[in-house]
């Protein structure tokens, strides 16, 4: 299931539209369909699953508030190039990293 990043105003049977540039993402490179189903995921823990509705907006099917993890992962790295900045940021969210500490060593680029 294809997840996308929504604030979720409500509950179940909730008719809402994607931002610009997710809705992009769902209609024109992933083809989505009416009836696909999606997850929505709003960055603060609330979890919701919509299904795709023939105008392009999603109806909430299940909406959910997901707990705080138990087990805070926190990631310590020397400071890379930009470019690698960008990708790790990525890629520890990604994991589910709770913090990123950049640390500046004697020896780095």
């Amino acid at each position: 299931m294809r997840s996308f990043y929504c604030d979720i105003p409500g509950g179940p049977g909730e008719v809402l539209a994607l931002a610009k540039r997710e809705s992009d993402h769902l209609f024109k490179i992933l083809r989505a369909v009416p009836g696909d189903t999606v997850e929505l995921l709003d960055g603060r823990g609330q979890r919701a699953v919509a299904q795709v509705r023939p105008d392009r907006t999603l109806i909430i099917t299940h909406c959910e508030q997901l707990p705080e993890p138990k087990c805070r992962l926190l990631l310590y790295t020397a400071v890379p190039r930009k470019v690698k900045l960008d990708v790790l940021l990525k890629q520890a969210a990604e994991l589910g990293v709770w913090e990123i500490h950049l640390v500046t060593c004697e020896r780095s680029v």
